[in-house]
C-alpha cells in the first residue's frame, strides 16, 4: 500500500468496529489527524452521526464474514475491535484474524477477554475504562504530576513538572536514568516541546518533562515527587 501524505505524515487506513463512545471518539479523532476510518456498527443512528466525520460508515454486522470481506481488510493499516458486548466481540477479532487482517487491536473488557483476544490474533489490546481510571488516579495524586500513560503492559510515560531542586541541574548529572532507570524523552519549555534532549541540556524552571519507563520505576519516582522528596 503507497502511503499518501496529510501534511502531518502519511495517510493511514483503519477499519473501526463498534460505535459505542470510545470507538466512536477514537473513529472521530483518527480522522481528525487526516487519517481514513472506515466505522462498523450495527445501530443506525450511531451510524449516521459518525458519517459525517468518517471517511465510511457501514450499518452492518461486524461478526459477517460477507461484510468483513468486502472491506479489502490487507489494505488496512489496523482493525480496531471497540465492540462493547463480549462475544460480537471475540467473534470479530477471531473473523479478522481468519480474513487475514494484519494488525487487530482489540478492546477488552477484562483480563480474561484480554488471554482469549491475544489467543485469537490480536496484536494489541486496550482497557480503555482501565486505564482511563488509572491515568486519573495518577492525574489526581499530585499536582506536579501532569499526566501518567500506560504505554504497554509494564511500561509507562509520565508528565511531570520539574521539581525545584532539579533546576539548573544538566540531565547527565540527574538520576533519572541511573537510578529510576527512566528516560526523558521530551521537555516542554515555554511552549516548545524539545524532543531527545542531551546529556548537557538543562533544566529551567516551569519545564515540563516526558519520561518514560517500567511502570514500577515510574510509580516510584512520582511517589518521591508527591512526598517531596529529593530526586
Amino acid at each position: 500500500m503507497c502511503a499518501r501524505k496529510n501534511g502531518r505524515g502519511s495517510i493511514k487506513q483503519f477499519a473501526i468496529f463498534g460505535l459505542g463512545r470510545f470507538g466512536l471518539t477514537l473513529a472521530s479523532r483518527l480522522s481528525e489527524l487526516g487519517h481514513e476510518v472506515v466505522a462498523v456498527d450495527l445501530d443506525e443512528t450511531i451510524v449516521n452521526q459518525a458519517a459525517s466525520s468518517v471517511t465510511h460508515a457501514f450499518v452492518a454486522d461486524a461478526t459477517d464474514e460477507l461484510v468483513l470481506r468486502g472491506l479489502d481488510l490487507k489494505n488496512f493499516d489496523a482493525a480496531i475491535v471497540a465492540i462493547g458486548s463480549l462475544e460480537p466481540n471475540i467473534l470479530t477479532t477471531f473473523k479478522l484474524k481468519k480474513l487475514g487482517a494484519e494488525r487487530i487491536i482489540g478492546r477488552a473488557l477484562h483480563g480474561l477477554h484480554a488471554e482469549i483476544l491475544s489467543m485469537m490474533g490480536a496484536s494489541n489490546i486496550v482497557f480503555p475504562e482501565r486505564d482511563m481510571a488509572v491515568r486519573l488516579a495518577h492525574n489526581l495524586n499530585a499536582s506536579t504530576i501532569m499526566d501518567f500513560l500506560e504505554l504497554a503492559p509494564d511500561f509507562s510515560m509520565v508528565e511531570i513538572v520539574i521539581p525545584p531542586e532539579l533546576v539548573g541541574i544538566e540531565i547527565r548529572n540527574s538520576k533519572f536514568r541511573n537510578q529510576y532507570k527512566a528516560t526523558i524523552v521530551a521537555v516542554e519549555r515555554n511552549g516548545e516541546r524539545i524532543i531527545a534532549p542531551g546529556g548537557q541540556f538543562k533544566f529551567k524552571e516551569h519545564d515540563h518533562l516526558y519520561v518514560i519507563g517500567d511502570t514500577n520505576s515510574l510509580e516510584n519516582l512520582t511517589y518521591l515527587i508527591r512526598e517531596n522528596k529529593t530526586l
